[in-house]
This record gives C-alpha cells, sequence and structure tokens, in this order.
C-alpha cells in the first residue's frame, strides 16, 4: 500500500510506457525463474506421496464450553489492549527491530519509545472516550482429516470441505497440513511473537477453524532471553567475570562499558584494534545519519530507509517529490536527520 502514491504517479507520467513494459518485463523474469525452480524440484507422483502419508495418532480431544458461531458486538478496547502486538506497529513507522527490545536499541529506542509513548496516549484517549468499539465473530466447529483435507461440521450437521495440500518433494514425509492438526504442541526460534501468530492468521484467511490457544508453546528465544539476558550487567559479568554494581548509574555503567570493551578487544584477537574500524565493525548497518533514516548504498548513494520511498536514492525523491523535503523539516525527525536531508537538497539545487 505504502507503494500506490509512486505507482499511480507512473502510471500517470510521461514515463507511462516505459514503466509498463519494464513491469512487465519484470513479471516474465518472475515467472521465467519460478518455473526453472519448479524444473528442478525433484517431486514424486500425488498417489505415491499420499501413499506415503504418515497418520498422526490422535490425541484426546478437550471439549470446549461453547461450539458454533459465537459474536463479539461491543469488545471493550481496554480489554484488547494488553494483546497488542506492537511489533507489526513499529516497522510501519520506519523503525525495524523486535519488541520489546527495540525500545532499549541504542540508535533507535529514544525514537522508539516516544512512537510508543504516543501510540498508547491515542490508544487512552480512544478507550476512555469510548471513541470506538470493537466487533468480532468466532466458531468453534469439530473438525477431522480426510485423507489431505480437513472437513468441519457446521452446527446444522452440515459438512465443509478445506482443501489442503500434500508434500510431494522426494526423499521427504509426503505430509498434508491436515496430518498435524491433532494434539499438536508448537515450539520454534521467537515463535510466540511470530511464527504463531502468522500461522494463525493464515489459517483465519484460509478458514481453517484450529484453536492455538489448545495447544502448549514453547519458545526457544524466550528461554534464551530469560536464562541469558542480553545487557550490560550480563556483558560485565561474561567478559570481566565481576558483577557491576550500581546498575543504571551512569558511573558504574561507564566504567563497566569500559572495561568490557577493552575484555573485548583482549578476548577476540580478529577484532580491529583502531577506532576507526571499531566503528565500522560495530555499525549496525552503513547509516547517513544516527537514527539510520539514510543509509549508504554499495555505490555511496544516500538511500531513504523508512516510509513510503524506503529504498530509493533520497536525492531522486527529492527531485521529484518537491513536498517531501517540507515534510522532513516540519516532521518529528531528530535535528541530525534533519540536517542530513538539507545537505542533499542543497546540493540538488546548485547542479
Amino acid at each position: 500500500a505504502g507503494q500506490n502514491i509512486r505507482i499511480l504517479g507512473q502510471l500517470r507520467g510521461p514515463e507511462r510506457d516505459r514503466y509498463i513494459d519494464r513491469v512487465r518485463a519484470e513479471q516474465a523474469a518472475l515467472r521465467a525463474e519460478y518455473q526453472r525452480a519448479e524444473r528442478q524440484r525433484k517431486l514424486v507422483p500425488l498417489d505415491e506421496a499420499r501413499r506415503g502419508r504418515r497418520i498422526k495418532p490422535a490425541a484426546q480431544a478437550v471439549r470446549p464450553l461453547h461450539t458454533g458461531r459465537m459474536v463479539f458486538p461491543d469488545f471493550d478496547i481496554a480489554d484488547a489492549e494488553p494483546f497488542i502486538d506492537w511489533n507489526f506497529f513499529f516497522p510501519a513507522w520506519g523503525l525495524k527491530g523486535r519488541y520489546p527490545e527495540l525500545l532499549d536499541h541504542p540508535e533507535k529506542g529514544a525514537e522508539a519509545r516516544k512512537l510508543l509513548d504516543d501510540a498508547r496516549a491515542l490508544l487512552g484517549r480512544i478507550r476512555d472516550g469510548r471513541l470506538l468499539t470493537l466487533q468480532g465473530v468466532a466458531g468453534i466447529f469439530p473438525a477431522r482429516s480426510d485423507g489431505d483435507d480437513i472437513v468441519v461440521t457446521d452446527t446444522k450437521g452440515r459438512d465443509v470441505t478445506l482443501p489442503m495440500l500434500r508434500n510431494q518433494t522426494r526423499g521427504e514425509e509426503n505430509r498434508s497440513l491436515a496430518d498435524f492438526m491433532r494434539g499438536c504442541d508448537i515450539a520454534g526460534f521467537n515463535s510466540n511473537r511470530f511464527d504463531v501468530p502468522l500461522l494463525d492468521e493464515e489459517f483465519q484467511r484460509a478458514g481453517v477453524d484450529f484453536d492455538f490457544h489448545k495447544a502448549r508453546f514453547v519458545d526457544v528465544q524466550t528461554i534464551f532471553h530469560k536464562m541469558e539476558p542480553r545487557n550490560l550487567t550480563a556483558a560485565y559479568r561474561f567478559y570481566c567475570d565481576k558483577e557491576l554494581v550500581g546498575a543504571h548509574g551512569a558511573a558504574a555503567d561507564t566504567m563497566a562499558t569500559f572495561e568490557v570493551l577493552l575484555a573485548q578487544l583482549e578476548r577476540y584477537s580478529d577484532l580491529p584494534a583502531n577506532v576507526e574500524e571499531l566503528a565500522k565493525f560495530s555499525s549496525q548497518n552503513n547509516n547517513v545519519d544516527f537514527m539510520g533514516r539514510l543509509v549508504y548504498d554499495d555505490n555511496g548513494r544516500e538511500i531513504i530507509n523508512f516510509g513510503k520511498y524506503k529504498g530509493q536514492p533520497a536525492a531522486a525523491v527529492l527531485a521529484k517529490d518537491q513536498g517531501y523535503y517540507s515534510w522532513i523539516q516540519q516532521g518529528d525527525f531528530p535535528s541530525d536527520t534533519k540536517r542530513a536531508f538539507t545537505r542533499i537538497y542543497l546540493n540538488l539545487r546548485k547542479k
């Protein structure tokens, strides 16, 4: 959706025909690549894949308190607020990173915290003033597997078949999603924040009635973060074999950081020993400004790293969108970011 304005501008502009030809060529290349990859795949015939099906034993199903269709006509936002997944919020504003770790990021943390505070304040006004209410519908229905497919029975006893695909890759287990429907627990790395919500959304989109709340979730990343925290106290303990006294105090944190750096230089023989190379090594990307709103590409060009023009050269954007520079200067961006855009803008005017 963020590309709509750019696409419409191309279609209505003088380069319309050239743009359409380029899009057709790109689509043709994608189709050709897909067909090439398909030819390289080693697939077994569907009948053979079905014969190789491994039946998963059924688990004892828990009978739900309510079955059928349930409507929630006036759901209070306050009840849904604790379940908001903020991971999808920050990328929409050009801030990459996982929540809540993003809030403590050395470069992005300040802006992320301000953005979150503003969003929660707005959400509070909506909630307290009851400006909006939530409505929803859910359904719990009996389901069973039938070959490759899942059969759902509604409250009137009518069966609805949800077709599923079966893996036909030679040398792999020829399973269908229906084979995994019963009694599954779910484990993954960062799965509670990413994989499970994504899978739940995809099941809802496809009309598959599957209650993930009946499963048990084991998130390996959560275990990792709880057992091996990634903060200055943990780094001090790991590198210096000492406990950090007075953590979060300016003097204690400064000295601890200095000691950790010395210990890192001593531990890692391939770590550069001069400031310039250390700065390059510790940089998360090739930022133009401190916040990374602009980054350098491999050719040294300043590239916009957020919003609707993300991935495009800043000079080209400022040249074609006269209002974009004013929007940056009037917006709530750090001064360093505004200065970087100003430098690019002034260089354009000199040409």
